[in-house]
């Protein structure tokens, strides 16, 4: 199981992305992603720095760690335009790159509202994604699709790409797995010994990756890998 951060881009700038991608590569984990939030969801005077342009500096400075998006969301701009966004991106990180796709659902709403974007149906949102997903495909570049519900489960078998769960637990990303490719992520446990248990109990549910949101710091996840033998 490979193991991710999401870079806390929560933030007026990206010097705080930038050193955390340096301590992940140090550190030896796996993979960096970006959010796809106009603002950190619920708090509108946050400020969040435009996933495209952070994935396009970081790339000079990613060395062995895959970069991605962890979700870009349908509506957010045309199907076109993000194609064009991700295929930069990709081209930008040697194909090293990770299109975490998300339809978006009525926790996000409020963002769309607030920048004056239509919120279209989930009818409509699904079928955009799967026209980003398929050209994205076809130019061989990696999609997950984000989600859990049944119509999205049945939209990512039927891509044939891995299904991202959030903060499920290794039960339920176990009875996926079962099923079609399973990436999982979420937040870190605040012990070692939680982060550990977590950690083994993932990789023995059959996830491909574990991605968790920026800790602040790195000892944790380092001595829970360690414990849990995924090094």
């Amino acid at each position: 199981m490979k193991i991710g951060l999401i870079l806390p881009t929560f933030a007026p700038d990206l010097q705080l992305a930038e050193q955390a991608l340096n301590e992940i590569a140090t550190e030896g984990f796996n993979g960096a992603f970006v959010y796809d939030h106009l603002w950190p969801m619920h708090h509108r005077e946050r400020p969040a720095i435009a996933a495209f342009p952070a994935l396009g500096a970081l790339s000079a400075h990613r060395r062995e760690v895959t970069l991605g998006t962890l979700v870009a969301r349908m509506g957010n701009v045309a199907p076109q335009i993000l194609v064009r966004e991700l295929r930069t991106a990709a081209a930008l990180c040697s194909g090293d790159f990770i299109a975490g796709l998300g339809t978006g659902d009525h926790l996000s709403a409020e963002e769309y509202e607030g920048y004056g974007l239509r919120f279209g149906s989930a009818a409509e949102r699904q079928g955009e994604l799967t026209e980003v997903a398929r050209t994205l495909l076809e130019e061989g570049i990696e999609v997950w699709v984000g989600g859990g519900s049944p119509s999205t489960d049945r939209l990512t078998r039927d891509l044939g790409v891995t299904l991202n769960l959030w903060g499920k637990t290794p039960e339920e990303v176990a009875e996926r797995a079962r099923i079609l490719p399973t990436s999982w992520a979420g937040i870190l446990p605040g012990d070692e010994d939680g982060a550990t248990h977590l950690l083994r109990a993932l990789a023995g549910a059959g996830t491909s990756w574990a991605v968790f949101a920026w800790p602040g710091k790195l000892d944790l996840l380092v001595g829970a890998r360690a414990a849990a033998g995924l090094i």
